[in-house]
């Protein structure tokens, strides 16, 4: 039997109070369920549905954690390419926003905390097995968790490491003003070794400051 998975976002503010009489008429037994588990919250949650009943339910998020624009667009990527991307697990400073596209072959994330100006931001693109280093740069050997290698250098606002995972180049970079934040070649390597440690979903493993 199949089973599909949907991504339902239920935004559901307690000053509304009960939704209108045709709009709970015309919501199915199911749904009208899980609008009375969800009210009065504003969650993000994976519905597994088998035989038109609801099997499971799986919180992914509430609508406020800016970390479901990440989920967006790497299953945006995903669909298009059949291709898993690696995600921070850690983060040197706390997050205020999130914010990625898809573009072509590339996908690129950008995770920010606007009050200190500290700037995560990952590029991802398909390589032919070797690591493209940009030109008049000097980038050291670094080694990283589960026995890979990459290349760390200094930018303008920071640090850049580039490394390869699955015939995919990631080039994430630790920006910051160095007035409020001031990034550090150790806190990107352990962003990345993070992002190497696991496979599994997020919040499972995720260490955050």
């Amino acid at each position: 039997m199949n089973i599909k998975k949907s991504i339902l976002i239920f935004l559901v503010v307690l000053a509304l109070g009960a939704q209108s009489p045709t709009y709970t008429k015309a919501m199915n037994e199911e749904m009208r369920w899980f609008h009375q588990l969800s009210k009065g919250i504003a969650f993000t949650w994976e519905v597994s549905v088998k035989n038109n009943k609801i099997s499971m339910i799986k919180v992914i998020s509430d609508v406020a954690n800016p970390h479901m624009n990440e989920l967006i667009v790497i299953k945006e990527y995903k669909e298009k390419f059949n291709k898993e991307i690696l995600v921070p697990m850690h983060f040197p400073f706390k997050m205020t926003h999130v914010n990625g596209k898809v573009s072509g072959k590339k996908i690129f994330l950008q995770y920010q905390n606007k009050e200190i100006s500290g700037v995560l931001g990952i590029q991802v693109e398909p390589t032919a097995g070797e690591i493209t280093l940009p030109k008049g740069n000097m980038y050291n050997p670094v080694s990283l968790n589960k026995g890979y290698h990459g290349f760390i250098g200094k930018t303008r606002k920071g640090f850049e490491l580039i490394f390869l995972s699955d015939n995919m180049q990631y080039s994430v970079k630790l920006l910051g003003d160095n007035k409020k934040y001031k990034p550090s070649k150790k806190e990107l390597i352990k962003v990345v070794n993070w992002m190497l440690f696991t496979k599994e979903p997020r919040g499972m493993y995720w260490e955050d400051n």
